[in-house]
């Protein structure tokens, strides 16, 4: 005559522990992959939203100025554009390490100073005389893993811009 226990077998423990620890590895796996698409994300809207202000405050300045000079300092690392704004105001964009600094300025008194990050990459400033247009532009370059050695460019940005467009004469059809 046998006699019949409640409970498990060993062999039952083993199978359900061996499940249960299956599936928590690959819990911490999809827990931490995104953790890593949460910071990614993070990092690029940061970034499209410094872009934003960047590109409106520069279109907003260069629109308003009266000229626009480009200047490159000793180095020929940083490079620079200089607005004249009216009622005297001077706004300098200038390029540095990692950043685009914007400084507004009036009778050599600097009003504001702002500082865009940028992610690692090269500013340069284009101003084209002839047509009136300033560019910025800036090159990204993406870090290989496990190296400070930049790869190869990846991506480009242009913010472009008119010289004094907000001073053009209306046209006939315009003032109606």
């Amino acid at each position: 005559m046998r006699i019949r226990r409640s409970g498990f077998t060993l062999i039952e423990m083993v199978v359900v522990m061996t499940l249960m620890a299956v599936i928590l590895s690959v819990s911490v796996g999809a827990i931490g992959l995104f953790m890593r698409m949460e910071g990614d994300g993070a990092k690029h809207l940061s970034q499209a939203s410094t872009w934003f202000r960047l590109s409106h405050e520069f279109r907003t300045d260069v629109h308003a100025a009266l000229d626009a000079a480009r200047t490159e300092e000793e180095n020929a690392e940083n490079v620079s554009l200089e607005l004249s704004l009216p009622d005297d105001l001077h706004v300098v964009y200038r390029a540095t390490d990692g950043a685009v600094e914007r400084v507004a300025s009036r009778d050599g008194k600097t009003l504001r100073t702002e500082r865009f990050r940028l992610p690692p990459g090269t500013v340069d400033v284009e101003h084209d005389d002839a047509l009136g247009l300033v560019r910025l532009v800036f090159h990204q370059r993406e870090t290989l893993p496990g190296s400070t050695a930049p790869a190869a460019p990846d991506e480009s940005w242009t913010i472009s811009a008119a010289v004094g467009m907000d001073h053009l004469p209306l046209s006939p059809a315009q003032e109606e």
